[in-house]
């Protein structure tokens, strides 16, 4: 049964109206729809407010003969009448009037209305005189659908919809006088996608709270009826299509009922009524003070809130798709959520040739990974980056933020293209605009070290601050960092130890590592030398290299030397060169052990020729005074060099010594006074004496 009761008539009827008429109709349309299928006690109400509305006229006449009708006559003919209203729905989609947002809201309440449709058709399954009427209005309000989910499918798989949506939010776009159509005709260009998505949602409100359009402001109740009143028709129609589907919020159905009982009113009797009466109408019905008072941060509060309960799924919408039909009607199966990680490398592709962003980047992930794939279980795939850019593109492409961050990574470190920290930044920031914490961190780091853009740390502390916010650990750690060098921001150690302490306890090993010499050091805390030998134990535990040094450093200042070289030969064997200075520092200078200069040289050679500046000055110091080896003021002097241009300021105060004494090269104040200044230039006491003294 599919019987087209929309006449040519009504169709020409439809086609002359405005298209901010149409926004209102379209609302009023989906209310009754909602009323019928609810049978709410109500719908007397809404059928007596219908009354004067050339569409509803239209309906009744083309469907009973005359232009007035009763609550029991829509109720008995329920399903005539939402066949009616889904065909009409239907033909202003394809007329091109229906308002692109109001589409997105329109199609939440049509999808409710169906949904209790199919309610009803199951608890009536015996009453075969109803079932196939009902299967009717089932497959006309499945074809309303139709005619704009592809639409709304376009919008919510649209390119950086979101971005440029934040982007309008920031630039003003939305400094209408009236906050609450501001709010609603944002929550309208919102799929379900991005409400799932907390990170996108965070910076949605705080996109919103910076422009002014959430604010802790109150409003009296009477002020905000007065408002919804006030606004112009045009504005109407979205706002009452995304208020009524808060089906649980309180200012929801407040405000919609406040439309319903002005607007709904013809211009005749706009006219003829006071504004303020109505008010007090739904003020009545609400048992409410007229001067009780809330914030426009606990309407949007609610509204966000009800809004992911109602809002339709595309995938679940897609006509003709995870569908089949017996008889005259419609039956939708179920649909499971994909479980990528048991889909093969060809499963995933053809997913992905099919538009599945998420079967992209898996895709991506798995070419990058090879054998160590991780990600979605795939085994035997080889590495091969070229094929994992060309999925992370076409993911990025369509706006995927975590495909956008990966193929900056791409660009960043070289894999499958050219390394380039510019293209790198280019799809950090798409990512990081999008609220992504990763391309939030990785566009930091490029502003902290100066790559693809100029180095600039107040830049960097911005990015480092959006992700740490999201509470992603490395940027946590790398924000504390600042604050604890003043990179970027004034040094502040209890803000570093704040940030610190948030990235430990998620288990960051170099977070831990930097919390627990704060705590050994008393920077920004209270000294606490147990609190932080349990930090750096924990750090040294996951092979921190740093913490394997720090623990080395606590046990020297104690005396205990043989624990301390222990975690300091742990240090040296994960990487950390400086630690075999360490240790010959500690045989060189008998600290708690029996002196050895033997094994203090050995260390140190080894460090030297690992570039470590301190453990070539001090070679260069037991060849002046031949300790274990021959006196040799030359050996001494290239040692001196070494570490003196490695910025070493007590090399460059050795060396200076050696010009202006003659000791292993010629007599030269000039080269004596030259790196004399250098040392003193980084505050070194004797370097500055000597200066003062000789020069």
């Amino acid at each position: 049964m599919n019987t087209q009761l929309l006449t040519g008539e009504d169709t020409r009827f439809l086609a002359q109206q405005p298209e901010y008429e149409v926004d209102i109709m379209v609302g009023q349309m989906t209310t009754l729809m909602q009323n019928i299928t609810d049978l709410q006690n109500d719908t007397d109400d809404k059928v007596a407010q219908l009354q004067n509305q050339g569409w509803f006229k239209k309906m009744t006449n083309t469907l009973f003969g005359k232009n007035k009708a009763t609550k029991q006559e829509i109720q008995k003919n329920n399903d005539k009448v939402m066949t009616y209203i889904s065909q009409s729905v239907a033909q202003l989609y394809q007329m091109n009037l229906i308002n692109e947002r109001v589409i997105c809201s329109l199609g939440n309440r049509m999808n409710e209305v169906y949904l209790q449709v199919t309610e009803m058709n199951q608890e009536m399954l015996t009453m075969k005189g109803q079932i196939s009427q009902l299967m009717a209005v089932q497959q006309q309000t499945m074809e309303a659908l139709g005619a704009f989910v592809n639409k709304l499918n376009e919008k919510i798989e649209s390119v950086d919809n979101f971005h440029m949506m934040i982007s309008e939010i920031q630039n003003g776009m939305y400094n209408d006088s009236s906050k609450l159509y501001n709010l609603c005709s944002i929550l309208s260009q919102l799929d379900k996608r991005q409400m799932e998505d907390n990170r996108k949602m965070a910076l949605l409100k705080d996109s919103m709270e910076k422009a002014g359009i959430i604010t802790e402001d109150e409003i009296t109740v009477q002020e905000c009826l007065k408002e919804i009143v006030a606004l112009p028709q045009e504005k109407i129609g979205l706002i009452y299509l995304e208020l009524c589907n808060f089906r649980n919020s309180f200012p929801a159905n407040l405000f919609a009922d406040m439309i319903e009982n002005y607007h709904f009113l013809s211009k005749m009797e706009k006219m003829s009524k006071k504004k303020e009466v109505l008010i007090q109408r739904v003020l009545d019905q609400y048992e409410l003070d007229p001067d009780a008072a809330f914030s426009i941060a606990d309407i949007s509060e609610s509204f966000f809130e009800n809004k992911l309960e109602c809002l339709i799924s595309p995938e679940m919408l897609r006509i003709g798709e995870n569908q089949h039909t017996e008889g005259n009607s419609y039956v939708k199966e179920e649909e499971s959520e994909i479980d990528y990680d048991s889909l093969s490398v060809d499963e995933l592709i053809d997913l992905a040739n099919n538009g599945d962003v998420e079967a992209m980047d898996l895709l991506g992930m798995a070419y990058e990974a090879g054998e160590d794939n991780e990600y979605v279980g795939i085994s035997g795939i080889e590495k091969d980056y070229v094929k994992a850019v060309k999925w992370y593109r076409k993911a990025a492409e369509q706006g995927f933020d975590s495909a956008q961050h990966s193929l900056g990574n791409c660009y960043y470190f070289g894999h499958g293209v050219d390394k380039d920290y510019v293209k790198a930044v280019k799809w950090y920031r798409k990512a990081a605009e999008q609220g992504c914490e990763f391309g939030q961190n990785s566009l930091g780091d490029c502003y902290y070290y100066g790559r693809g853009v100029d180095e600039d740390n107040v830049e960097a502390v911005k990015w480092y601050r959006k992700a740490a916010e999201q509470g992603f650990s490395l940027a946590q750690f790398s924000l504390g960092k600042c604050y604890y060098y003043g990179y970027g921001v004034d040094e502040d150690k209890v803000k570093a130890v704040k940030w610190y302490q948030k990235a430990a306890e998620q288990g960051d090993a170099n977070a831990k590592t930097n919390l627990g010499w704060c705590y050994y050091c008393g920077f920004g805390v209270t000294e606490n030398v147990q609190k932080a030998e349990e930090l750096l134990l924990d750090a040294a535990n996951e092979d921190n290299n740093l913490a394997m040094l720090r623990l080395g450093h606590i046990y020297s200042n104690d005396g205990n030397a043989t624990r301390a070289i222990d975690w300091y030969k742990k240090a040296a064997e994960h990487g950390e060169a400086y630690a075999d200075t360490c240790i010959g520092e500690i045989y060189r200078n008998g600290n708690g052990i029996e002196q050895n200069y033997e094994k203090a040289y050995g260390y140190f050679k080894k460090a030297a020729n690992n570039g470590e500046p301190e453990a070539q000055n001090y070679l260069g110091l037991m060849f002046l005074q031949g300790e274990h080896v021959k006196e040799n003021d030359e050996k001494a002097v290239a040692y001196f060099q070494q570490a003196a241009e490695q910025e070493l300021p007590v090399a460059q105060y050795n060396l200076g010594s050696c010009y202006y004494n003659g000791w292993g090269t010629s007599k030269d104040n000039g080269s004596a006074k030259f790196w004399m200044k250098k040392a003193a230039e980084q505050g070194h006491e004797s370097a500055i004496e000597f200066l003062n003294e000789n020069f």
